[in-house]
């Protein structure tokens, strides 16, 4: 099939075969193909397989970090629960002591209105009292039938 006219025959037994027609360099030359292209392809899976190794270890060091940031961010958010509640319970007892007072200032409010009322009756009291002692200082100062001085036995009583 192949005679290789161009090539130096290196076979110590070159001169025997020189008629026969010989399979073997078509088959050597078929498996080296073979051979070339399984390594080829080995390499290239061993290439591969390295990027994604290093893609997988390059994706676990980011779900370690991004797991660590969660597992802080938890406990933040847990620590800010405690605080919000411990405001929540805070603001209640401020709108608890708000509602005292507004219901201390009702009472005192009333208090007050009530006390002004006892005032204003006082007033008035103390204005008939002034007018009844101006009444009676005028009286006084009058000279009356008797002379000057009315006493206790000059002084007519009102009828009961």
């Amino acid at each position: 099939m192949h005679r290789f006219d161009t090539f130096t025959d290196l076979r110590v037994n070159a001169g025997d075969r020189q008629g026969e027609i010989t399979l073997w360099p078509s088959f050597t030359d078929i498996m080296t193909v073979v051979l070339m292209i399984f390594m080829l392809t080995m390499v290239v899976v061993i290439i591969k397989n390295t990027t994604l190794g290093r893609a997988l270890l390059y994706s676990e060091g980011q779900r370690r970090q991004i797991q660590e940031a969660l597992q802080a961010g938890e406990k933040d958010r847990a620590g800010l629960k405690i605080a919000m509640a411990d405001l929540e319970e805070k603001l209640r007892q401020k709108q608890m002591a708000v509602l005292l007072r507004e219901d201390e200032i009702k009472l005192l409010l009333q208090e007050m209105e009530g006390k002004t009322a006892q005032i204003a009756a006082f007033e008035g009291q103390t204005h008939e009292l002034i007018s009844k002692i101006d009444a009676l200082q005028a009286g006084v100062d009058a000279p009356g039938p008797g002379g000057g001085i009315r006493t206790k036995s000059s002084r007519a009583d009102p009828p009961i």
